[in-house]
């Protein structure tokens, strides 16, 4: 009956024989040997579960389960089996690498210790180790644990994979592209998934030319269905998704998309928000799996989208999350009690600040001057709550984090690799698997939080934080929630947050318990532009600066060669596509050609386009280019250049412009946001510098101190901490726009 693969018919012989598990093990086993190797997962871990309870804990069995609960994400449950057969120190290899397997998630220091030592001498080992590191953030260490696996084992491919993985979370893009095609040209069959990495890493370099031939040589390899959809969502070609889905639908037969296929791509669907594909899937019958069909179980189709749904997967493709949800009040369970409306109390109320990172960013920077300035305003340490989703201090990610530790305020890391949906309230979790990632996981980790902490204020900053307190703040009915967007609206930086941003921002800023901030007037009008509201909706809080910090630069008075006057130009910002780091080049280049003073340009930054940077400097004719980083003390940034240019895409209010102004020093930026300042966002290298070389004269012969004093009246520490605790005591009746 195996080999027929009779698995249920075997299963009912074998019970009907009356062979006792429990005496007459062998058939049992067998049988479920014949199940795992055939792929019938399920049974085969029913039989192993009868074995197991009746006392039969073989090697097989424990293995097989421990196996088997890894699959299904529960590795405390598959490091209880191999425990309590094998040890926690096992010496069986399969056992030991389930038992890591099983701790990498909760303690990742253990799961590396087991295997560690043997890592030298076997592949699988050495894989496994890596995988650890990069979970638990260690990607250093990762690095050059993969660096000496690669000289072990030097034919593995996974490794090398492993190697371009690390590289890329390390932010060496450059280095991780050139990996990826490394390895499409020594391995064949990873032409596919090399090509897929290829794509997404040129797009994050503004490379979108590269993108689209990397993309159209995938199309031409007949790749999988799966990685076509997922090479069209990366460089923006939805409308190609649904034919794609609708090709292979009507030819099912052929074969060409397996059941385990088609579960993957709906999983995948839902996870990228195209829920109504996802349904639409499900209603042609295709086989997607019973995750997928649990989720869309939980969602509540309106009439418009289900005949958008049942017309064709063109119009499906229009009905995505988390749109599909809204409103918010479909999601509040039955014992939900709408916010107590209670005034704030400073003296005894818990805040909650939330954002991604402490990065080296300008946000991030305002998020310690904001919990600075509510302690100085009175609030005690033990009552302001940092909550962060990753300090990974090798992802760039706890820049700041020292200095916001030096507060002294409790500081908690949201969890978001693993989201504990079975943590959730019933009704919350199939609904919040419904939303795409990563905020479904940020959602998740946040309500977790929250419901531990139980704030009275919950302040979102920048716009993924500020969604996800959106969410979790109605649902948990927390008093006040502040919505702090630091830029311009998302749809001018980030394709995917604007398609599903705008929907869901404009509702959670209709409850009653919300207020949306912006950083600059420009900002705050471009959002309500957006979300379809009224002058004055979005409220302005300034940045804020401890203009003390920053010292007066001394009067510019070089001399440089031939008695001409020496001019420091400095850039000071993240060296990444948006920041436009080779439009700052090119224009610092024509300057130099075309200007009275001798130009002296200065770089501090650093990101993934130093490398381009670097290579470029002989190019521009900037040989004498200083790039630098790892600079946090403004003397040592701001005394090393007279002018600051910034060349940005996109900004809200950077801080950097401000900055540079504290010290007296002239700034000149493109009019993108809430820069505004002298130069017009598409400008060309020749015209800026014509323009800045006419600006010049005027801004050094400007009074330092005017520049000073203006930052110390509109951008005050004081004046930060004052306008948030209106936000939270919603003082609002006498706000001011600026």
């Amino acid at each position: 009956m195996c080999a027929r693969a009779d698995f249920l018919g075997a299963y009912f012989r074998i019970h009907e024989a009356g062979l006792d598990p429990a005496t007459e093990p062998g058939p049992w086993e067998y049988l479920a040997g014949r199940c795992q190797e055939a792929g019938r997962k399920e049974i085969a871990h029913r039989i192993r579960w009868l074995l197991w309870e009746t006392g039969n804990r073989t090697d097989d069995v424990t293995l097989g389960e421990s196996r088997f609960a890894l699959e299904n994400g529960r590795s405390r449950l598959a490091a209880y089996f191999i425990e309590e057969v094998f040890g926690d120190e096992p010496d069986d290899p399969e056992a030991r690498v389930l038992l890591a397997s099983a701790y990498a998630v909760e303690y990742p220091q253990r799961a590396y210790d087991l295997v560690r030592d043997q890592a030298a001498d076997d592949p699988d080992l050495a894989v496994l180790a890596i995988d650890i590191l990069r979970g638990d953030d260690q990607l250093k260490i990762a690095l050059e644990a993969t660096k000496a696996a690669i000289e072990a084992f030097p034919d593995e491919q996974r490794l090398r994979v492993r190697l371009a993985r690390v590289l890329e979370s390390l932010g060496e893009w450059h280095r991780a592209l050139e990996q990826w095609q490394w390895i499409a040209g020594a391995y064949p069959d990873a032409v596919s998934m090399s090509l897929m990495n290829q794509v997404r890493l040129y797009l994050r370099l503004d490379q979108r030319d590269q993108a689209i031939s990397a993309a159209a040589a995938h199309t031409l390899l007949g790749a999988p269905l799966g990685e076509r959809i997922a090479v069209a969502f990366e460089i923006e070609q939805d409308w190609l998704i649904p034919i794609l889905l609708d090709q292979a639908a009507r030819r099912p037969a052929a074969g060409e998309v397996t059941a385990r296929e088609w579960s993957q791509i709906a999983r995948n669907l839902i996870d990228q928000g195209r829920i109504g594909l996802a349904e639409w899937l499900a209603r042609k019958d295709m086989p997607i799996g019973h995750e997928a069909r649990a989720v869309l179980e939980a969602v509540e189709f309106s009439a418009a989208e289900t005949a958008a749904i049942d017309a064709d997967p063109y119009s499906a493709a229009s009905v995505i999350s988390p749109n599909c949800l809204l409103p918010l009040s479909r999601l509040l369970g039955p014992d939900w009690i709408p916010p107590s409306g209670k005034e704030f109390d400073p003296q005894r109320d818990q805040i909650m600040l939330v954002n991604s990172t402490l990065a080296a960013g300008g946000a991030e920077r305002q998020l310690v001057a904001t919990a600075r300035a509510l302690l100085r305003q009175g609030l005690t340490p033990e009552r302001l709550h940092v909550a962060l989703y990753s300090v990974a201090a090798d992802r760039g990610h706890a820049h700041f984090l020292q200095e916001m530790q030096s507060l002294g305020v409790q500081i908690h890391t949201l969890a978001t690799r693993t989201p504990r949906l079975s943590a959730l309230p019933e009704h919350l979790s199939h609904v919040f698997s419904a939303l795409p990632t990563p905020l479904r996981q940020d959602a998740v980790a946040l309500w977790l939080k929250v419901r531990e902490v139980g704030p009275q204020i919950l302040h979102g900053w920048q716009d993924r934080a500020a969604l996800a307190c959106g969410i979790v703040g109605y649902l948990q009915s927390v008093h006040q929630v502040v919505l702090s967007v630091r830029n311009m609206n998302p749809a001018t930086r980030d394709y995917r947050a604007g398609q599903y941003g705008a929907h869901l921002m404009s509702a959670l800023s209709q409850l009653a318990n919300m207020t949306v901030t912006a950083n600059s007037d420009p900002g705050a009008r471009d959002y309500e532009s957006w979300l379809g509201l009224g002058r004055g909706a979005v409220k302005v809080v300034r940045n804020g600066l401890d203009v003390p910090e920053f010292a007066l630069s001394a009067p510019w008075a070089q001399t440089g060669r031939n008695g001409s006057r020496v001019l420091r130009i400095g850039g000071v910002f993240r060296l990444s596509a948006n920041k436009r780091p080779r439009l700052w080049m090119e224009t610092v280049a024509a300057l130099r050609a075309a200007s009275a003073y001798e130009i002296r340009p200065v770089l501090i930054g650093s990101g993934p386009f130093l490398e381009e940077i670097l290579a470029a400097k002989t190019e521009l004719g900037l040989d004498d280019l200083s790039v630098e980083s790892g600079l946090d003390r403004p003397e040592d940034i701001y005394s090393r250049f007279d002018v600051m240019l910034l060349m940005s895409r996109v900004e809200g209010t950077p801080n950097v412009l401000i900055e540079a102004q504290a010290c007296g020093i002239p700034v000149a930026a493109c009019d993108v946001g809430g820069a505004g300042l002298l130069l017009h966002p598409e400008i060309g290298a020749h015209e800026a510098a014509s323009r800045i070389e006419s600006w010049l004269p005027g801004a050094l012969a400007a009074d330092p101190a005017e520049r000073r004093a203006f930052v110390q009246g509109a951008f005050s520490i004081e004046a930060l901490g004052e306008r948030t605790l209106r936000l939270y005591t919603r003082a609002e009746s006498d706000w001011t726009e600026y």
